[in-house]
């Protein structure tokens, strides 16, 4: 049976991704509203992704005894403006940072509650929450490096590849126990 305070992190960690979510579908809106298709797309592929987070983290209470009644609440969503693509993603860089720090406090209120296996559930997330800041920072730089010369590069962006929802729902999905 699952810890009252451990679910009620889970939860809270089920509804920041609902906002993620959203900040990314903004961002995705403020940069073609800019002329910036590519980069457009790149955050509405990571809004999709950020909608596969959250289906984990339901699949997660719904699977766990003691869990699965658990309240969604409507976020908090104010808008803002991005005018161009290096904004956005300083913007996702600070975004997805915060979600970090909060999946790591959240880890470690689990393991003091010796909930391991909740502690071991976030750990996927924190490692591909490093991977998407490492991937931003190098986008980043290379918008620094291109000045305002952005057009080669928001192509480059315009061919990321949908998620494969597998990949992040059930990731060890193709894993077979010997």
């Amino acid at each position: 049976m699952i810890n009252k305070d451990v679910k009620q992190d889970v939860v809270d960690f089920l509804n920041l991704h609902i906002q993620t979510q959203l900040e990314c579908m903004w961002l995705s809106q403020q940069l073609s509203l800019n002329g910036f298709p590519g980069f457009s797309w790149f955050y509405q592929v990571q809004s999709e992704d950020e909608f596969m987070h959250q289906r984990r983290i339901i699949n997660y209470l719904q699977g766990t005894t003691g869990a699965e009644d658990y309240e969604i609440k409507s976020p908090d969503f104010k808008t803002f403006t991005i005018q161009n693509p290096k904004d956005a993603v300083t913007f996702y860089i600070n975004m997805r940072q915060k979600t970090l720090d909060f999946a790591l406090k959240i880890k470690q209120n689990a393991i003091a509650k010796n909930d391991y296996l909740t502690a071991e559930f976030y750990s996927w997330f924190i490692k591909d929450y490093w991977t998407e800041i490492d991937e931003n920072k190098d986008i980043l730089d290379r918008i620094e490096m291109n000045g305002t010369t952005l057009a080669g590069l928001d192509r480059r962006m315009g061919k990321r590849e949908e998620i494969n929802p597998e990949d992040v729902i059930h990731p060890m999905a193709g894993f077979k126990a010997d």
